[in-house]
């Protein structure tokens, strides 16, 4: 999964982040609260119409995201930091 986020492989990152499901569930709530604030801190919140700029609720803005692939520089920036920190979180759990 990090050779394909390093390389832009947007397909095998997928496939990836969803086997890392499991082990993201496992992480506690001081470890999430972790996350959110970092991920807070980066993008200034965590609250998707914010971040994206799409109210998801409007079938115009939410035909529009797709129609216009915003997720290629939205979303996907956003899952690819959550990903880098659980590993970040994981690496210092197995440490410990």
């Amino acid at each position: 999964m990090r050779q394909s986020l390093a390389s832009g492989d947007a397909l095998v990152f997928q496939r990836a982040a969803h086997s890392l499901k499991s082990s993201s569930a496992s992480i506690g709530a001081l470890e999430f609260s972790e996350l959110a604030k970092e991920f807070t801190k980066e993008f200034g919140t965590m609250v998707c119409i914010d971040l994206v700029g799409i109210d998801f609720s409007v079938p115009e803005q939410r035909r529009r995201y797709f129609a216009e692939n915003i997720t290629k520089d939205t979303c996907d920036r956003f899952v690819a930091f959550a990903v880098r920190k659980l590993y970040e979180l994981e690496d210092k759990r197995s440490q410990s």
